[in-house]
């Protein structure tokens, strides 16, 4: 199992899980800059990138740049995690 953490806006925002090469978890470690109602929304992104194994997806309609910023927070830690 591997653990990594991806920055969106110079700040942690997202650790994910990955095991046996697959993501497990995704978690929003911080996000105190992020407006609460478009942070719920854009937390709907979680299961489709599981769902995908990928940070490919599309962004939730209504939370754009909280959803991009959950998408770029997961794609680095998924770099990361391949190192």
């Amino acid at each position: 199992m591997k653990m990594a953490s991806g920055k969106a806006r110079h700040r942690d925002l997202a650790e994910v899980t990955v095991e046996g090469g697959s993501i497990t978890d995704i978690s929003i470690v911080s996000a105190e800059k992020e407006d609460g109602a478009y942070l719920s929304m854009a937390e709907d992104i979680i299961p489709t990138i599981i769902d995908a194994q990928s940070a490919d997806v599309d962004t939730i309609s209504g939370a754009t740049f909280s959803s991009t910023g959950i998408k770029n927070a997961v794609a680095q830690a998924l770099e990361e995690a391949a190192k």
